[in-house]
């Protein structure tokens, strides 16, 4: 059997605050999963110096963390990167759910326009850039004995817990820079987002011991596909302090998604009548969703120690605002909304980057340290995150390749919340718990016995479900790593 830590998460989370709200923590998941680039997609080079590049610019990558890095460029560029990535969910003494993927992670190029002339107008830039941010294949299939804590059904257990999560989601950036006088360097970007889920299901296993036998549930509207578009807007200043420092600010809006679509299957409990007499069944049907996400905003700040042609040290800070992240309608989305609010706190993200140069060879490597924005506890879908990276690149004229290694991990907590139902199921009014003599909590028991609700954040009770089950808990000891090889090709002309 697993060892796994469990959590009870229905203890007056938030202050009571949610207690007559409805959650959903799918919303937040998804909130946070597709406002953050956690594996840190782009160029090579970009991806072996961890994303610091917030000072440097000259790569088609560090132009949407500041968009003033494209009039660094010399000449104009174009390049083409492709990746193999393996990611694994791992259960602590438990088993692991890999996944891997090889394709284009990035594709670009930046056309550059000098000024010949005597104006202090050196050049600008345009660039193009495609990346694709998150490749998303999480798996969690657990046999475990969860015991529900009511002492009246302490025989009743959660035997096994399945969760499949397929999705991506990325960009495309365009960037105008400037270059004044070799000395300071603007940029504006507008930023493309795309993400879609293809599919995500979630079931349990129960074993009950009334009915001494194993009952199925799907939770409620899944199995759900999703897809969304949204756009934000960067603005960044690179300026060359002196012959070997360089300083930059920059600035990401919002990501604004509108009109986000998502399909999924929804469950109810109805009446119906054969020969023997009326019972209960659990029907479903495929309903569209319509909402708008707004994520958080971003400041940048970095510092570049240009050590002549030996190398480079690159640091970025950026503070991540949550103030501006919400759901919409809003009163569609109350309680997650009051959580985002209440529950979501600003964060740091720390990136260092170093590179050195023997001739043409480069030798790279990176950390990245990015906080988790969620502060309790007991309800923390991702932890902070911790990222290691090493490249080579080599320069032959005009023509250049680079290679790069990450990796990354952070906990990654399974919530179970959620109204899971016993689809197909039907109960006869008769075939109930021994001493139920009113209709009404004949009624209700029938429709407990396909209906298994699992702490929904809007119960104050001691830990107890709202039907009494007792399941209100989350998995930890679960980490999420991520490795990923890229390999860039570039053409300057």
């Amino acid at each position: 059997m697993k060892h796994i830590k469990l959590s009870c998460i229905g203890l007056l989370i938030a202050s009571g605050l949610l207690n007559a709200q409805s959650f959903n923590p799918d919303y937040i998941e998804g909130l946070y999963r597709y406002g953050e680039n956690d594996n840190l997609s782009g160029t090579a080079r970009y991806k072996a110096l961890n994303g610091s590049m917030g000072a440097l610019g000259g790569d088609l990558s560090s132009t949407i963390d500041n968009p003033a890095g494209g009039a660094v460029f010399l000449i104009s560029e174009a390049n083409l990167t492709l990746g193999v990535n393996n990611g694994s969910l791992d259960i602590k003494n438990g088993n692991k759910n890999p996944s891997n993927s090889v394709g284009i992670n990035q594709a670009g190029a930046v056309m550059v326009f000098n000024n010949q002339g005597t104006d202090k107008w050196k050049g600008f830039a345009i660039g193009l850039n495609y990346q694709k941010n998150n490749d998303i294949d999480e798996t969690l299939d657990l046999n475990t004995n969860i015991k529900s804590n009511n002492l009246l059904v302490n025989n009743n257990y959660l035997k096994n817990i399945y969760y499949n999560e397929v999705g991506n989601s990325s960009l495309t950036n365009m960037s105008f820079s400037g270059n004044y006088d070799n000395k300071i360097y603007f940029g504006l970007g507008f930023n493309f987002h795309q993400y879609t889920i293809s599919n995500r299901a979630d079931r349990l296993e129960e074993f009950s011991n009334r009915d001494n036998q194993n009952l199925s549930y799907i939770k409620d509207f899944t199995p759900s596909q999703s897809q969304g578009n949204g756009f934000s807007i960067g603005l960044g200043v690179i300026s060359k302090v002196s012959k070997n420092i360089r300083l930059g600010l920059s600035y990401e809006s919002p990501k604004w998604y509108s009109e986000v679509i998502r399909s999924s299957v929804e469950y109810y409990i109805e009446n119906g009548k054969d020969p023997k007499g009326q019972f209960y069944l659990v029907g479903n049907e495929i309903k569209d969703y319509s909402n708008d996400l707004t994520t958080s905003q971003k400041f940048t700040g970095s510092a570049a120690f240009i050590l002549g042609k030996k190398g480079l040290i690159n640091i970025d800070y950026t503070y991540n605002d949550y103030g501006s992240a919400k759901l919409g309608p809003e009163k569609s989305f109350s309680g997650e909304n009051a959580y985002i609010n209440n529950e979501m706190q600003s964060t740091s993200t720390i990136k260092i980057g170093g590179e050195t140069r023997i001739n043409d060879l480069s030798l790279r490597a990176g950390f990245r340290y990015q906080q988790s924005p969620f502060k309790n506890e007991t309800f923390k879908p991702y932890g902070d995150l911790t990222s290691y990276s090493v490249g080579v690149g080599y320069n032959m004229k005009n023509f250049y390749i680079d290679a790069a290694y990450s990796f990354s991990q952070r906990d990654r907590n399974y919530l179970l919340s959620g109204i899971y139902y016993n689809n197909g199921a039907s109960v006869d009014f008769q075939d109930l718990i021994p001493g139920a003599t009113n209709p009404k909590d004949r009624d209700l028991q029938a429709a407990g016995q396909q209906a298994l609700r699992v702490n929904t954040f809007d119960q104050a009770n001691n830990g107890l479900d709202e039907d009494g089950r007792g399941y209100a808990m989350s998995i930890q000891d679960i980490t999420k790593t991520y490795n990923n090889f890229s390999l860039t090709v570039g053409l300057r002309f």
